[in-house]
């Protein structure tokens, strides 16, 4: 793969290597948490960012829980990053 400078890039990470940390830490992104989905041993949190991208996390059951509307922040290991390019039109 040829990589350009400034071509379109598309990153997905599993929702069970997405953490939810406090709001102001190093390197996260700020989020508010839209929806929560208790699952049985863990809950399904979506987060939608400022810019409107809603991110998926996956936390254990045993952790901190957090109401609809509560402001957190994503963050998420670099080798659980999976970036790749767009699709260039033909």
């Amino acid at each position: 793969i040829e990589w350009q400078p400034l071509s379109p890039r598309h990153g997905y990470t599993r929702p069970e290597a997405v953490e939810l940390v406090p709001v102001g830490s190093l390197g996260a992104i700020p989020a508010t948490v839209d929806q929560v989905a208790y699952l049985g041993t863990a809950v399904q949190y979506r987060v939608r960012t400022a810019g409107g991208l809603a991110i998926s996390a996956l936390i254990p059951k045993t952790g901190p829980r957090l109401p609809a509307g509560s402001g957190v922040a994503v963050s998420w290991a670099p080798e659980d990053a999976l970036v790749l390019e767009a699709p260039r039109p033909h």
